[in-house]
Order: C-alpha cells, then structure tokens, then sequence
C-alpha cells in the first residue's frame, strides 16, 4: 500500500517537473532558420502535420516518392541548412528500415515522432527540443572552433 502511494507520488512529481521544465527550458535553435523556416508557409510558428510532410518531400528532387542519400545530400546543401557535413548521419538516422532511400512513410513517422503531444501541430519549441535529442549528441569538440 505504501510502495502504491510512493509511486504515485514520484508519477506526479515527474510529471510536474517534467512540465515546469518545459515551460523554462529553451533549447538551441540553431536549425531554427533551415527545415522548420522552409516548412512554415504560412510563418505561425507552428508546422502542420500536413506542412512538415510537404517540405521533407520537397527533398524528393526527381519526384518518384523516394528521396535518394544523394537527392538528401543534394537538396541539404543547395538550401544551405546548417549541419551539412552531418547530413549523411540525418539521412541514416530518418531511413529506418535501411534500404538506402526515405519513403513517404518514413516522412509521416518523423513527423509524427516532432509532434510530442499528438495534437497534429509541431510547436517550434517540440521541433527545436526533438531535433536536439536527435542529433546534437553528434557535435564534437571541433564542431564548436
């Protein structure tokens, strides 16, 4: 009964904290001018399911529902996003069932994975705070010269 109590508590707790650092926390934004810029059309701050689906396929230069590791490449470099010589890791890390290409599939699971509280909409601060646990244990040292 009292280890019952002590889990709830400790639940409750996190949850709390979990809440308030939400609200106090600003991650690093230093993507914020490449991927979530070009996918937010309509500059609400917000990314629509349907806003993010469309510009991870504007990587799909040759337009055959599967986006290449050099159409990836290609596209990331052309539009200047930040991160470039890490972009072969982005690539591998979105391509998860490992057949060398990103389907739409893949596309709408990364956006999804963005959007934490399932409401169809990717804040900037859900963007921003996914893409850093995605990718910035990556940075090195050299990185920061």
């Amino acid at each position: 009964m009292e280890f019952g109590r002590f889990l709830i508590t400790a639940s409750f707790l996190g949850a709390f904290m979990l809440v308030v650092s939400a609200e106090t926390v600003k991650p690093p934004a230093h993507h914020r001018d490449g991927i979530f810029s070009l996918g937010d059309k309509n500059n609400d701050s917000i990314l629509s399911l349907p806003e993010c689906t469309q510009v991870w396929s504007t990587f799909d230069v040759d337009s055959d529902d599967m986006i290449s590791k050099i159409e990836f490449l290609f596209r990331w470099r052309f539009s200047n996003l930040n991160d470039a010589k890490h972009a072969p890791l982005f690539f591998r890390l979105i391509d998860v069932d490992f057949d060398g290409s990103i389907s739409k599939s893949e596309i709408e699971k990364l956006c999804k994975f963005f959007d934490d509280d399932e409401d169809g909409r990717i804040s900037m601060f859900e963007y921003d705070l996914t893409w850093e646990g995605l990718f910035n244990f990556i940075r090195t040292d050299s990185d920061l010269l």
